[in-house]
């Protein structure tokens, strides 16, 4: 499953968080998810495992010209900050990408990030998720952040005044029903709605 990881609120500061390693993967997935993302608006032959992928592709449709800016963000930070090599990063093909988005009008030259962005939950459910694979690593960014924390991805939806729902990561309903993984204590998962509610929002 593709993911994009966000553990701050913002796209640079994300990056510069993230191992050379998992660095180098977002930049990737980044440009495959917007692959898959033009092919579902042409309406063109269903691009290989997009179906496997729903989940974060839900999460960024309309909003491809932020997705650009959040694979320039991390690529910046691969090649300017890092100095690290690699010819799979191409701030060129980005920067073409953005301008036709940009020449097609609504919806798709919103420029603006969608609404989960900065969401400190997701953030959160990130940074657990992050420390989970590499606990050396990412503990001292992180040190009173959970480590059993389920992963939460947003789908957005006109239906929620906020834009966006929270579902769990496939697996992640399971593993909160054994025990495995733990929700803070202001959220919790709807079962019939497959989505995580805040109690903070009917108060």
């Amino acid at each position: 499953m593709l993911r994009t990881w966000l553990p701050m609120f913002g796209y640079c500061a994300s990056a510069a968080k993230l191992s050379d390693k998992l660095l180098k993967k977002q930049i990737v997935v980044a440009r495959t998810i917007l692959e898959m993302l033009d092919a579902l608006a042409t309406d063109t032959v269903p691009f290989p495992y997009a179906s496997s992928n729903d989940m974060v592709l839900l999460g960024w449709i309309g909003y491809e010209r932020s997705l650009c800016i959040y694979f320039s963000s991390f690529a910046h930070e691969w090649r300017v900050k890092r100095k690290l090599p690699g010819g799979f990063v191409s701030a060129a093909w980005a920067s073409q990408r953005d301008e036709e988005l940009a020449g097609l009008g609504p919806p798709h030259n919103n420029l603006n990030k969608p609404p989960w962005v900065g969401n400190e939950d997701v953030c959160r459910s990130h940074r657990s998720r992050l420390i989970a694979l590499n606990e050396k690593r990412y503990r001292p960014l992180w040190p009173s952040c959970p480590r059993n924390m389920p992963t939460l991805w947003p789908q957005l939806t006109n239906s929620d005044p906020r834009g966006y729902r929270l579902r769990l990561a496939p697996g992640g309903p399971g593993e909160l029903h054994q025990g495995e993984l733990v929700l803070p204590n202001w959220l919790y998962f709807d079962k019939n709605k497959q989505e995580v509610l805040d109690e903070r929002d009917g108060e």
